[in-house]
């Protein structure tokens, strides 16, 4: 009886919904995503920089921030005890322009932050809305063409010439997302009307970067384009 009842307590203790902060310098930093990787959930800051999300032992959170460094923390105990997380964001450096892509780049291949930054998590981009039939393409869609550019000499074993090879290769994308995601997590996390779970699938499916995707299979971009095209999609329904 002791043990169970101290399997249950230990239990008890690695999931709860904890409390934190993001800054910068000092400074709050409003309306900021923080993405449990883990859990598949996003809060956003409050004006104070100040938010609250649900935590286990062992989870990673995510930030995304146009002009700032990536922010990742995998969940501790210590984490969980203290119950008030300091997130503190860095400027990216301003010469960023003059970052050249070489072969001479010998780790495994990554999304750059100004490559993840252009195509995730922008909530400040103006972007048109949508009038008449949807054409394909998401509202930002020259941000994924410069993605694409930036990430060419990462990835040639994924964008090799032979076409038909890899065409051979992809997994509909449609059809990993149901296998992936449940419709709370539409609902939820990417704050979509039940109604329009469907019509979103088939909408990202449309575009070429989902075909990308699928050639290696990475839940982090996935996750990433998800957010951007729910946030496209709910522009040109007039969410």
């Amino acid at each position: 009886m002791f043990l169970l009842l101290w399997v249950q307590v230990s239990n008890c203790q690695t999931e709860k919904i904890i409390s934190g902060k993001v800054v910068n310098e000092n400074f709050a930093m409003a309306k900021v995503d923080v993405i449990n990787m883990t859990q598949k959930t996003v809060v956003a800051t409050n004006n104070d920089g100040e938010f609250k999300i649900k935590v286990a032992v062992g989870d990673k959170l995510v930030l995304f921030v146009n002009e700032f460094n990536n922010y990742k923390i995998i969940i501790t105990q210590k984490d969980l005890d203290a119950n008030n997380l300091q997130l503190n964001l860095s400027k990216l450096p301003i010469e960023l322009d003059e970052v050249v892509i070489s072969n001479k780049f010998t780790r495994a291949p990554i999304v750059t932050q100004e490559d993840i930054d252009k195509i995730t998590l922008d909530k400040q981009a103006a972007a048109p809305k949508v009038i008449g039939a949807y054409d394909g393409q998401i509202t930002n869609g020259a941000d994924f063409i410069r993605m694409g550019k930036g990430l060419a000499k990462f990835v040639k074993g994924i964008f090799g010439s032979d076409e038909k090879d890899v065409k051979a290769e992809v997994i509909p994308f449609k059809n990993y997302l149901e296998n992936i995601f449940d419709n709370k997590f539409y609902t939820d996390s990417l704050k979509l009307k039940y109604e329009d779970i469907t019509v979103f699938k088939e909408y990202c499916e449309l575009d070429k970067q989902a075909t990308v995707l699928m050639k290696d299979v990475d839940e982090l971009r996935i996750y990433e384009f998800l957010i951007a095209k729910s946030d496209a999609f709910k522009k040109m329904r007039n969410y």
